[in-house]
């Protein structure tokens, strides 16, 4: 049994993921802390420590902002039902490439006997490109409603039209609506306009660019005048993959 432990607490070592098995430590009836039995060796790394370090000492002392930011309570509850707390995304410093940095988690905690098993993984890429890819949106909005120029794109899977936000609000449509049927897009037109839509799809078909004048009775700006400009995009396989 010795060595299987061993084996299995040299897996442990290998994850690239945190793992901490603790102790609850009850003070008065109450369950005030943990105290670490075990650490992978990932665990002291984000703590810029050896995991030798670990054993015995609490969660508040190495990690303060437990109790603060709720997590405490959630490990508390997990222990108290026995139901696993699914992933918790955190924030705190941990050790990176360049050093010593802000990074994020995603948290787990399972009732393991009756102790606590915790389990953490770095979102911190994942969190970034997430922030970035916001960010490069929320400027591209901004863009467009100060150019008044919007984006539109015809999803040749599913016949429908998704707008950018300043593209519904230049044709009077809801700004939280994203992909809209064919008709729902030609209705936002004028009466006289609305057939365009229907050669532009001779031209989408045929894998041609196009330019059209456009009239949209806007609800509160008057008749806009428009253009309507697109090109196809080919697919692997060589279909019409969107315009």
């Amino acid at each position: 049994v010795p060595a299987l432990l061993r084996h299995a607490l040299d897996a442990l070592d290998a994850l690239t993921d945190s793992v901490v098995i603790a102790d609850p430590v009850h003070e008065d009836g109450r369950l005030v802390d943990f105290t670490v039995l075990y650490a992978n060796a990932r665990t002291a790394e984000i703590r810029n420590l050896v995991a030798s370090e670990l054993p015995g000492r609490r969660f508040r002392e190495l990690w303060p902002g437990v109790a603060a930011s709720g997590m405490h309570d959630r490990y508390v509850e997990v222990m108290r039902t026995g139901e696993p707390m699914g992933f918790v995304p955190i924030t705190f410093r941990g050790r990176t490439p360049e050093g010593d940095g802000l990074r994020w988690f995603a948290v787990r905690a399972a009732q393991l006997g009756d102790r606590l098993l915790l389990t953490w993984r770095d979102i911190t890429d994942a969190h970034l490109r997430d922030a970035a890819l916001r960010a490069n949106q929320a400027a591209l909005a901004e863009s467009q409603r100060i150019a008044r120029l919007g984006s539109w794109w015809w999803l040749a899977d599913s016949n429908r039209i998704r707008l950018s936000t300043e593209a519904l609000r230049l044709c009077g449509l809801d700004p939280d609506r994203r992909d809209l049927e064919m008709a729902e897009v030609a209705a936002a037109l004028h009466p006289g306009d609305q057939r365009i839509l229907e050669r532009l799809m001779d031209h989408v078909l045929a894998g041609r660019p196009f330019r059209e004048d456009i009239r949209v009775p806007h609800p509160t700006e008057g008749t806009l005048h428009l253009v309507l400009a697109g090109e196809t995009v080919q697919s692997s396989e060589g279909g019409i993959q969107e315009v």
